[in-house]
C-alpha cells in the first residue's frame, strides 16, 4: 500500500520490453522450423523405415521426471536472464522463482500429474475388465442390456 502508479516508461521496462523480446524469440523458432520443414521436402521422400518393435512398459515416472525438471530449469533459466532488467525494482526476484517454482514444479504439479496417471491407469484397467467381461456387475448390466430372443 502507498506505492505509486507506475508510469509509461516503467510499465514498458517491466512489461513489454519482455514480452516483446520472448515474442520475437518465439517467432525466429518458428521461421527456423519452417525452414527447416522445407529443407526436408526438398530432399524428397525418405525410405520406409522398417516397423519397430512395440514400446516396452516404463516406469510411471519415466517421462514426467525430466519434464518437470527441465521445465523447472527452463523458467528458472528466463527469470534468470530477466532479472537483471528489473532487479532495481524488485529485489529478490530470482529467489522467489526458485523457491516458487520449486513449490509449484514439484509440490503441486508433480504429485498432480501422478495422481491423474494412476487414476487413468486404474480407468484404462477397469475399462479392460468390463469389456473382458471380468466385471460382474458389467456382465449382470449387459445380459439385461441384450435382447431376448
Amino acid at each position: 500500500m502507498g506505492d505509486a502508479p507506475k508510469g509509461l516508461g516503467e510499465i514498458v521496462a517491466d512489461a513489454v520490453v519482455p514480452l516483446v523480446l520472448v515474442y520475437g524469440w518465439f517467432l525466429a523458432l518458428l521461421v527456423a522450423y519452417g525452414r527447416h520443414l522445407e529443407r526436408e521436402a526438398a530432399r524428397g521422400p525418405r525410405p520406409p523405415r522398417p516397423a519397430a518393435p512395440p514400446p516396452a512398459r516404463r516406469p510411471l515416472l519415466h517421462h514426467p521426471v525430466p519434464t518437470f525438471f527441465g521445465g523447472y530449469t527452463l523458467f528458472v533459466s528466463v527469470v534468470a536472464l530477466y532479472s537483471p532488467l528489473v532487479a532495481a525494482r524488485t529485489p529478490g526476484i530470482l529467489e522467489d522463482a526458485i523457491t516458487g517454482g520449486a513449490l509449484l514444479a514439484f509440490g503441486v504439479a508433480a504429485p498432480g500429474m501422478v495422481a491423474l496417471s494412476l487414476l487413468r491407469a486404474g480407468l484404462a484397467r477397469l475399462a479392460r475388465a468390463v469389456r473382458a467381461g471380468l466385471v460382474p456387475l458389467a456382465q449382470a448390466v449387459r445380459s439385461r442390456a441384450r435382447p431376448r430372443g
